[in-house]
């Protein structure tokens, strides 16, 4: 999941100042690692994601999504309000905890203007990553961190319609 994320944030245009980045992981309980004006360029945000540690539990996606709805998204936090929010969530899992709030809470986060992506790995339900994502477009499904890898590009042309991203070899 680290190595998925660092891959991803490689082609976002950070450094332009363009793109902030918050990175929320939860299991059980939800952990803000860094909120959208900690981190300022790439190569520290890289770091930042590898020094997030695993934690196992359960899988708490409301929470998360409340989370990004309520602290990501706030200008105390690094939210700009004449740009536009953009949220990933990468699950590996079904919610089984507060599992009936997840798809209200993503149906939230869009009513305050958030574009959720959701992309699945190895997830065999697709009734929650429909909810999460709230358009066939916005949802992905893979087998393995692998797959994304393969399909990133893709990913990438859907997110900011591609104004985010900057090729970087």
């Amino acid at each position: 999941m680290l190595e998925t994320t660092k891959n991803f944030i490689r082609d976002l245009d950070i450094d332009s100042g363009n793109v902030r980045v918050a990175i929320i992981t939860y299991s059980t309980n939800v952990r803000v690692e860094f909120d959208l004006d900690t981190f300022t360029d790439r190569d520290a945000i890289t770091r930042a994601v590898d020094n997030i540690k695993y934690v196992y539990g359960d899988t708490n996606t409301a929470d998360a999504i409340k989370m990004m709805r309520t602290r990501a998204f706030s200008t105390r936090n690094g939210d700009r309000p004449d740009v536009p929010n953009v949220c990933v969530i990468i699950t590996d899992g079904v919610s089984n905890i507060n599992a009936y709030e997840t798809i209200p809470e993503a149906n939230l986060a869009r009513q305050q203007g958030v574009e959720i992506y959701a992309i699945g790995i190895g997830v065999s339900q697709s009734r929650e990553l429909d909810g999460i994502a709230g358009n066939p477009r916005n949802r992905f499904d893979f087998e393995n961190f692998e797959d994304v890898e393969i399909q990133m590009e893709t990913i990438y042309q859907h997110l900011c319609n591609g104004n985010c991203f900057v090729r970087v070899n």
